[in-house]
């Protein structure tokens, strides 16, 4: 089975940190590769930290009207800042995207790779060049997110289906939340948000909405399973970025 290249992410959207280490531990057991988008510090996320060879560190800055992360951009991103000072990768909360907020990021902060474009289930992706007045940024479109595929109405938690062998580059994202739950669609997820704040949920109050069937975990294992028989190589971000850069010497240019 060929996916070509693909990539696994994290979106860690202030997920418990039981949900994290789930996540977190077959990627250490296997030896796999990924990379994480923070969105805020806790003892989970410090515990990744120690996990250099494997994972790589982008930023997930929340732009949207009343973040916790801040008040304005600039002060989002000096936030972020603080969690992850060699952040060279970045993928926005709700795919909030500009182009002088993209300037800003490159300018200012020093991002050199964002990964908020989204073009699900696309064929023939690859990284592009995006020049922006004095800065330029390397734009990697992504694949496959987990939450939207539960929102598919013709959904599939099936690694073997058609649709996910298409030419190109993947990106598979994932959020740790979802994948502890094994989400299949996002009522349940919505239920638990009831129960209490996120943040303070632990897994007894989470068992009883972990879903038993098919669902993003179950595609998750199989996309693990993959890579760990070799089938696949797991790469980061800014190894895929700099193969990228690799094959056109630099220049953006194929």
């Amino acid at each position: 089975m060929n996916l070509s290249l693909a990539a696994i992410t994290f979106d860690t959207d202030w997920a418990p940190d039981f949900a994290i280490e789930h996540v977190a531990r077959e990627l250490i057991s296997r030896r796999i590769k990924s990379t994480w988008f923070i969105t805020h510090q806790s003892p989970a996320i410090q515990r990744l930290f120690a996990h250099t060879d494997l994972f790589e560190f982008g930023i997930h800055p929340n732009f949207l009207p009343g973040s916790t992360h801040g008040a304005d951009h600039a002060a989002v991103l000096r936030h972020l800042r603080t969690l992850v000072p060699d952040a060279k990768a970045v993928r926005t909360h709700g795919l909030v995207q500009s182009t002088p907020l993209l300037h800003l990021m490159a300018a200012d902060f020093g991002i050199e790779i964002d990964v908020s474009l989204f073009l699900p289930g696309a064929s023939h992706l690859r990284p592009h060049a995006l020049h922006l007045y004095d800065q330029a940024l390397t734009r990697i479109p992504y694949f496959w997110e987990d939450d939207v595929e539960a929102y598919t109405p013709r959904r599939s938690w099936n690694l073997s289906d058609s649709r996910y062998h298409v030419a190109g580059l993947k990106i598979f994202n994932f959020h740790p939340m979802y994948t502890y739950l094994n989400c299949d669609n996002m009522d349940g997820y919505a239920r638990l948000k009831r129960v209490k704040h996120l943040p303070e949920l632990d897994a007894h109050a989470c068992r009883p909405y972990v879903n038993s069937g098919a669902g993003t975990h179950s595609f998750f294992r199989q996309l693990v399973d993959l890579i760990e028989k070799g089938q696949e190589r797991s790469f980061t971000i800014s190894e895929i970025a700099a193969l990228w850069a690799g094959e056109t010497g630099g220049s953006g240019k194929s």
